[in-house]
């Protein structure tokens, strides 16, 4: 009885979704937003990308700003001794 059920529910369901499918609002409204989707990956891969770059410049400055800070710290000690 319960093997009726099932199959009776599982053929309702995949009607209703043959149905769905094959509806053209519903499946432009699909493709448009698969586009979108593309769209935003896109962006999102970008921006990781930028932020890559910039967190590339960010460790060559603090770089800069230690070897900056070294430099100045030797010139003082040479000219208070």
């Amino acid at each position: 009885m319960g093997n009726k059920r099932f199959l009776s529910v599982l053929s309702l369901a995949l009607f209703l979704l043959a149905g769905c499918v094959s509806d053209p609002q519903l499946q432009d409204q699909n493709d448009l937003l698969n586009t979108e989707l593309k769209h935003a990956r896109l962006e999102l891969y970008e921006a990781q990308e930028k932020i890559k770059s910039l967190d590339a410049q960010w460790v060559q400055h603090a770089q800069a700003q230690k070897d900056c800070n070294e430099e100045r710290a030797d010139l003082k000690a040479k000219n208070t001794g």
